[in-house]
C-alpha cells in the first residue's frame, strides 16, 4: 500500500511539473493586428517560440522561466483624444520563483505611461489564447488524476 501511495505522489509531481515548462505562446497586439489579436484568431496567428523573442539580458538566466501573458492596457499619452486601449499577448521571461508575472507587466507599462487594466498569466504552452488563461484546467486535471489513481490503488 505504501509503495502505491509513493508511486501516485511521484506521478502527480511529474504531471504537475510539466505545466511549468512553457515553450510557445501567442504573440500579438491589437494595434498591429486588430482583426487577429482581439479576439485572438488562432487560425491566422500561430504560436511563437518564446526563446526566439528578445529579452533584457540578465546575469541569472539559469533561474528563469517563460510564462504566457495576455493583458489589456490603456496608453495614457498626452491628450484624452490620444488614449488607446490595447490587448497584448506574449511570452514573458521571469524568475523561477516569480508568482506574479503581471507585476512585471505593470512595472513596464508604467515606465511607458500606460495603465494596466487586466492581466492574466499562465504556465502551459499557448495558454494565453483567451482571457481565462490561469491554468485552472491543468490544476483540475492533476487533482482528478490523483483521485482516480487513489481509488484504483485501493482495489
Amino acid at each position: 500500500m505504501f509503495k502505491k501511495i509513493i508511486t501516485i505522489c511521484l506521478c502527480l509531481i511529474i504531471f504537475d511539473f510539466t505545466r511549468a515548462i512553457v515553450k510557445t505562446c501567442y504573440h500579438c497586439n491589437s494595434i498591429d493586428d486588430p482583426e487577429k489579436c482581439n479576439p485572438l484568431n488562432t487560425s491566422s496567428i500561430k504560436p511563437t517560440e518564446c526563446s526566439s523573442l528578445e529579452y533584457p539580458k540578465n546575469n541569472n538566466e539559469a533561474n528563469e522561466k517563460f510564462v504566457c501573458v495576455d493583458y489589456f492596457f490603456k496608453n495614457d499619452t498626452t491628450t484624452p483624444q490620444n488614449i488607446v486601449s490595447v490587448t497584448s499577448r506574449t511570452c514573458l521571461k521571469v524568475a523561477n520563483n516569480d508568482n506574479k508575472p503581471c507585476d512585471e507587466v505593470n512595472k513596464d507599462l508604467m515606465s511607458k505611461y500606460a495603465t494596466l487594466i487586466k492581466c492574466n498569466s499562465c504556465e502551459t504552452d499557448n495558454c494565453n489564447a483567451n482571457k481565462y488563461s490561469s491554468g485552472i484546467l491543468h490544476k483540475a486535471s492533476t487533482i482528478l488524476i490523483g483521485v482516480l489513481m487513489f481509488f484504483v490503488s485501493l482495489q
